[in-house]
């Protein structure tokens, strides 16, 4: 196996990152990260959230920490969808008679029809020449447009959901940077049940107020 097959490769190496749009301002708090789960998980304080000056405060980190001092005041929420959302008819559109989804509203460079191992190593799973959006209903039976297999806690489905969230809200909105997640699935030393909590409360952190991916 090859060593970009093993750890991927990340979003700068051939694509520019295209800034998104500030979001309307709705607030935020730690409490989210209660709702979302993320406080009972033992692993976060271990990761390298990599914050920077007017996004610090959108990393788990940084919002459980508290630390004024790097909060920017233009930055007045933090964004985040679940990966259900990304993989939902609303944000797919419909597909075509080739199996692809031509109107969907992912951010580029990601398509749903993009190869998962394009970006994400075979380190923790290793799912062949599927796509994101195969990966996303890997459990789902053939006939449903999934792989008929069942991954580790559906760790692959949630990965791609952060992925978006960093790519279509950006680092100072969502926290962390497509790259970010690229890495974390490579570099991961911890059990897969704590790799899938870990994206799936990023994910959900402010799934209710966000912008959905159509009106972004």
């Amino acid at each position: 196996m090859s060593d970009d097959m093993q750890q991927g490769r990340n979003v700068s190496d051939t694509h520019e990152m295209e800034p998104v749009e500030k979001p309307k301002a709705a607030g935020l708090s730690r409490r989210k990260f209660a709702k979302a789960g993320l406080l009972g998980v033992p692993l976060i304080m271990t990761l390298n959230s990599r914050p920077v000056l007017g996004a610090y405060q959108c990393t788990v980190s940084g919002m459980m920490s508290g630390n004024l001092s790097n909060i920017d005041p233009n930055v007045d929420q933090c964004f985040s969808k679940s990966e259900g959302i990304w993989r939902s008819k609303s944000v797919l559109g419909h597909q075509a008679s080739d199996g692809s989804y031509p109107d969907h509203y992912w951010p580029a460079p990601f398509t749903p029809e993009t190869r998962f191992h394009d970006y994400f190593g075979t380190s923790i799973y290793d799912y062949g020449e599927a796509s994101f959006i195969e990966v996303m209903n890997s459990s789902e039976p053939v006939n449903k447009g999934g792989l008929g297999i069942s991954d580790d806690h559906n760790v692959g489905f949630k990965a791609v959901g952060s992925l978006l969230n960093a790519q279509f809200y950006g680092q100072t909105y969502f926290g962390y940077d497509a790259d970010w997640v690229i890495n974390t699935w490579d570099t991961w030393s911890g059990s897969v049940a704590d790799l899938a909590d870990f994206f799936s409360a990023l994910n959900h952190r402010w799934d209710d107020e966000s912008p959905h991916p159509k009106n972004g």
